[in-house]
């Protein structure tokens, strides 16, 4: 039986992996090309998140918000 691979892998090739299945070239391209969606995704969303913090901090103290009478 074949042992658990230590390398990331992601959806289908790392269940191949498991299955002790070599993936195919196309198989690890897909899951290259997956990995540099999600790379390119962290680094925007990154991106995004300094600017909110900017903005956050030079709007001043945060609003109270008023509490509704009952």
């Amino acid at each position: 039986m074949a042992t658990p691979s230590r390398s990331r892998s992601s959806g289908r090739e790392g269940k191949m992996i498991l299955n002790g299945v070599k993936p195919s070239k196309e198989d690890s391209w897909r899951g290259e090309r997956q990995l540099k969606a999600l790379l390119q995704e962290t680094e925007r969303l990154r991106e995004e998140n300094a600017v909110l913090r900017i903005q956050a901090s030079t709007s001043g103290p945060p609003r109270r918000q008023r509490s509704r009478a009952k």
